[in-house]
């Protein structure tokens, strides 16, 4: 019994510690431009980026301070934690922001990453979760849980509706902040929309932009249909 709860413990401390470790950096609020790393994109040009003429890294600081520790250098496209934010256009996944610097993860392996902050001299454009949801096509993604909620304080579940680890189609109505956290009043579509079909309005409501645990509950088409 006593082994169980020691366990129990040490379990919860490492989760604390590393909670420390990694503070706010769960939720996804942006994508931000590495043109030294990805390159940039020619918007008169063909889709895609267009590739540095030599790799620059950007180091990766502790802190968004310009004398603190370099923790890391970026130097390759591979190397970072990135989504689409236009048609095969990567860019880096931003956690934070502090005075324009940008806190980002460094893959590790395929399991780990590590945190750092990009210096804003070392980056391009920013681009917050609001503008790249009213950019383009939008959708709830597979971990959302099937709620749409009568409004933005989840107190009353308004439709249920199984995701069977899907997608689904939405027209986003309205964004909303609420308690810190990111709302939008959702049309649920049936399907038919990536075939020209107007699709059926099949339900309403709001539905958090983040799940709890920091994943997202809405996205967007970087590449339409």
């Amino acid at each position: 019994m006593k082994l169980r709860v020691i366990v129990g413990l040490v379990l919860a401390f490492t989760a604390f510690a590393s909670a420390l470790a990694e503070p706010n950096i769960r939720r996804v609020v942006g994508l931000v431009e590495l043109p030294s790393i990805f390159g940039t994109v020619d918007p008169d040009g063909p889709p895609g980026m267009i590739p540095p003429a030599q790799i620059q890294p950007v180091p990766l600081h502790s802190h968004p301070i310009s004398t603190s520790p370099i923790v890391a250098m970026i130097s390759s496209p591979d190397a970072v934690e990135t989504k689409e934010f236009d048609y095969e256009a990567r860019a880096a996944v931003v956690y934070e922001m502090a005075d324009d610097w940008v806190l980002v993860r460094m893959m590790v392996d395929s399991l780990s990453c590590k945190p750092g902050w990009i210096h804003p001299n070392s980056r391009g454009p920013f681009h917050p979760v609001e503008d790249l949801l009213k950019s383009g096509l939008c959708y709830l993604t597979t971990d959302w849980n099937g709620f749409l909620y009568a409004d933005a304080s989840n107190s009353k579940i308004v439709n249920k509706t199984e995701p069977n680890g899907q997608t689904r189609d939405i027209n986003i109505l309205e964004m909303r902040e609420f308690q810190d956290q990111l709302w939008v009043v959702v049309e649920l579509l049936g399907p038919g929309r990536c075939e020209g079909i107007e699709p059926e309005i099949v339900a309403k409501g709001w539905v958090p932009v983040h799940k709890r645990d920091g994943k997202l509950n809405v996205w967007f088409f970087s590449r339409g249909y």
